[in-house]
């Protein structure tokens, strides 16, 4: 265990002197890994997860297994306007720690399932979550296969 946390310490360290300071902060290395594979420019923060080229904003969602859920939290009116900034939603697929796939969908199609869940809930901060299933139920496009 000493080694693993030695590694891992190492490992924070080289992402510091890259600029990435909270690399291992809710998992975000898993979206720089995402960013790095699809060719966009990864932002470590608050915000959008990346930027296309052209300067528009992605949005990153992963799962461990391929039955798990891509989890939308904290909805409400406020943050729906957020959201809408996000075109772009990658939906990303790990299996054994491994990248395996990549679904892409517009914000246009997820935002209708948004509003449901903040209209049918609105005293209160909503979530929505989606199965691979639902995912391939809107035609989401698979844009990366290992």
């Amino acid at each position: 265990m000493e080694g693993l946390i030695r590694d891992i310490n190492r490992l924070k360290s080289q992402a510091r002197e890259l600029g990435l300071h909270n690399l291992f902060y809710n998992e975000q290395y898993k979206e720089l890994e995402i960013a790095l594979t699809l060719g966009h420019t990864y932002n470590e923060g608050q915000g959008a997860d990346a930027f296309l080229n052209n300067g528009e904003k992605c949005e990153y969602k992963s799962i461990s297994k391929r039955t798990g859920s891509f989890q939308y939290h904290w909805l409400s009116p406020d943050k729906l306007e957020k959201i809408k900034y996000n075109t772009h939603n990658y939906f990303a697929v790990y299996e054994n720690d491994k990248l395996k796939e990549i679904f892409y969908l517009h914000v246009d199609v997820l935002m209708p399932h948004f509003e449901m869940a903040v209209n049918n809930n609105p005293d209160k901060w909503s979530h929505k979550s989606f199965s691979l299933r639902a995912l391939r139920d809107m035609d989401a496009e698979s844009v990366y296969h290992c």
